[in-house]
């Protein structure tokens, strides 16, 4: 199962078992709300989406397409997801955290 559910510029839908934890899916939340040009991050626990929307225009495909390495190494993690992993996760959080703010 792909993690990335929707794609069209201006928004950005993920779906997955990590999504359901609360501390993990508002971590993440909290990275991409650092994010300049990022209007809405909306997550739901009990389906374990989130859908961030976002201004094109502030926020080029191509920083998004240079996720696509991290999201293809994470995927595997969210998939498989469950509780023991949360530490792991955690820390390629941060990764993201980092990737970001070198953009």
């Amino acid at each position: 199962m792909n993690m990335v559910t929707g794609f069209f510029p201006g928004r950005l839908k993920l779906k997955g078992e990590i999504f359901k934890d609360s501390l993990v899916t508002e971590k993440a939340k909290d990275i991409l709300k650092g994010i300049s040009g990022i209007k809405e991050v909306e997550t739901d626990y009990n389906t374990g989406s989130v859908v961030l929307k976002y201004s094109p225009l502030k926020v080029p495909v191509d920083k998004l397409k240079s996720l696509l390495p991290f999201l293809k190494e994470f995927q595997p993690l969210a998939e498989n997801y469950d509780s023991s992993k949360q530490a792991l996760v955690m820390k390629k959080l941060d990764e993201l955290k980092e990737m970001i703010a070198r953009w």
